[in-house]
């Protein structure tokens, strides 16, 4: 049953590149959400903008009753997020969707991000540290100030590479070889990707060869976040055939072998 939170807001500041983080008192939020599921928030009173906004949680911090979230600047309701000021009460829906499958026993997971997407899995990645399985990070951006959580996924030992557009080291062919070794890795047992349908393609072929189970967070537009509008449906594969399924109920999670990546 999806319910209704208010947020309060304890922090929100730019993080350059244009990027905000944000940190919110929400006590039942952070307890009852889950890596890789989201909240969809009214960005401002009133009526305008009209919908809600969906953002994936960067980090859960239910012991402090906190819930982090990393987003990007792209329009009017994160532009008028970001000028949200610590105090300010934001309503929210949530937790919404279907969260990573973190294996409990895995020994090793993969991480791969690309821009914003890489925010969801720094929430994947604390909670499989947490659990004492080791992780390896691969994360791309346009140019080293674009890189999200690098530095905090460092601090809890996680072994972490870096691709940037400007550096030339992001193009999915010289990617290869680094996400080939990271697979490789004894104890590899599931991978995880958000934020690029060429690196997501990339990895489920990978991962595929090596019998690695592999799963993607899908990004897509959103009207309602809670499958009723059907916006945000994205194309699948069954045993009987494609059909669709929808990104904010369904997923925003879904094995990579079943989601037609284009």
């Amino acid at each position: 049953m999806n319910v209704s939170h208010i947020l309060t807001v304890t922090k929100n500041e730019d993080q350059g590149a244009g990027y905000f983080h944000l940190v919110a008192r929400a006590p039942e939020l952070a307890s009852a959400a889950r890596p890789g599921q989201f909240i969809h928030v009214l960005c401002a009173p009133g009526v305008d903008p009209f919908l809600r906004r969906p953002f994936s949680f960067y980090r859960l911090r239910p012991e402090a009753g906190e819930v982090e979230i990393y987003y990007q600047v792209v329009g009017k309701g994160t532009h008028l997020l970001s000028q949200i000021q610590p105090g300010t009460k934001l309503d929210a829906l949530g937790p919404l969707g279907q969260g990573f499958p973190l294996d409990p026993k895995a020994q090793r997971i993969l991480i791969l991000g690309r821009g914003i997407g890489t925010a969801p899995l720094i929430a994947l990645a604390e909670a499989a540290r947490a659990q004492g399985t080791g992780v390896s990070a691969i994360l791309s951006a346009r140019n080293p100030d674009a890189i999200i959580g690098d530095r905090l996924l460092a601090s809890w030992g996680v072994e972490v590479t870096t691709v940037t557009d400007e550096s030339g080291t992001s193009d999915p062919a010289q990617v290869e070889p680094l996400l080939a070794a990271a697979l490789d890795k004894p104890g590899t047992a599931q991978a995880f990707v958000c934020g690029s349908r060429r690196l997501a393609r990339l990895l489920r072929r990978l991962a595929a060869a090596r019998g690695i189970p592999a799963f993607g967070s899908l990004e897509e537009r959103m009207g309602c976040g809670l499958g009723g509008c059907l916006v945000c449906a994205c194309r699948v594969r069954t045993p009987e055939g494609e059909t669709y399924k929808r990104v904010c109920n369904d997923g925003p999670v879904f094995p990579l072998e079943e989601v037609v990546l284009g």
